[in-house]
């Protein structure tokens, strides 16, 4: 596909994303539409996600790879991903990691649910906006910051420690949740998409509502986001640097979100 053919597909899908995000805003959460009003606030960043990528690879001309893996290399003296990958061997800790990085795609019904049911009232419609704001604004930063990840940078590092590749995915030690998460990533991951981890922002977005609540659970969510971030490392799909600007990038939005979310939405 020619960059005009790219730059068309980015203006449609751009334009789908702003008007399935228009009329969440216009139907104001009233019932009977307030239910479907909070899916369509958190699944409009699809569209936008799409755009995103489509832009990373018609325009994008160099990726910061080599900066990130320098400068970690001068903090920590090695590289925590390629560390990680030598130390760990057990399947079952890999299937924990890959269980927790799973983690991600489950809390959008495992945790919405209960918020919709026995939390506040606009506990949910303001944890998925966040999440929404902050998804897109990863995708702009992405787009200007391209970062391809270990799995892309450092496919050579990643064979000569045993692990194969498959469609530039590392298949390493696990079970189920693993193998999922590696054939989501083969299918659908891209290249330029790792800094920031979104999947850490989200989680962590997701624990900060949590503690609104309930507090138990919410540190369970935490300790399972962190795990996340362990797991995404051991995994070879980001840096660990790409992990705390995850998390960083989380709760950032957590903050700053909820003027947004008063002025746009009620």
């Amino acid at each position: 596909m020619g960059v005009l053919k790219k730059a068309n597909v980015l203006i449609i899908n751009l334009f789908v994303g702003i008007l399935i995000f228009a009329v969440s805003i216009l139907d104001k959460g009233v019932e009977p539409f307030r239910f479907i009003h909070y899916f369509i606030i958190g699944f409009s960043s699809i569209p936008i996600y799409i755009s995103g990528r489509k832009v990373e690879i018609a325009w994008a001309t160099k990726h910061y790879d080599a900066l990130i893996v320098n400068i970690e290399k001068k903090i920590f003296k090695t590289l925590l991903s390629i560390f990680l990958l030598r130390k760990i061997k057990s399947a079952i800790v890999g299937e924990i990691l890959g269980f927790s990085y799973f983690s991600f795609f489950l809390q959008f019904l495992i945790l919405g649910l209960p918020f919709y049911f026995f939390g506040e009232p606009n506990l949910l419609p303001e944890c998925f906006f966040t999440v929404f704001v902050s998804l897109t604004a990863g995708i702009l930063l992405s787009t200007f910051f391209p970062v391809y990840g270990p799995r892309f940078f450092l496919c050579e590092e990643i064979k000569k420690n045993g692990v194969f590749l498959e469609k530039n995915t590392p298949i390493t030690p696990g079970y189920f949740f693993t193998r999922i998460s590696q054939k989501i990533i083969m299918n659908f991951g891209q290249k330029g998409g790792a800094m920031p981890s979104l999947h850490s922002a989200t989680n962590i977005i997701f624990s900060m509502f949590l503690f609104r609540f309930s507090f138990e659970i919410a540190i369970i969510w935490l300790f399972i986001t962190l795990l996340l971030g362990i797991g995404a490392i051991y995994h070879q799909y980001h840096y660990l640097s790409d992990i705390i600007a995850g998390y960083l990038w989380g709760i950032i939005f957590f903050v700053i979100s909820p003027f947004l979310y008063e002025i746009l939405l009620f």
